[in-house]
């Protein structure tokens, strides 16, 4: 989880540099709001804080 598009496209370019050169290795990004708009199909969801955007703490 990235707190903005900057810092997601830098881990992105990172992980692209150690990525196996055979498979397939994919990223997506999802604002908060579609995150949280997500729908279970099967399972429970997690209750976690760090599931939530109760984790985000603005010093």
């Amino acid at each position: 989880m990235c707190p903005d598009s900057k810092n997601a496209k830098a881990i992105e370019k990172r992980v692209g540099a150690i990525a196996p050169k055979d498979g397939l290795v994919q990223a997506v990004m999802l604002t908060e709001k579609q995150y949280q708009a997500m729908h279970f199909i099967s399972g429970e969801p997690s209750h976690d804080i760090l599931n939530s955007a109760e984790r985000t703490i603005m010093i």
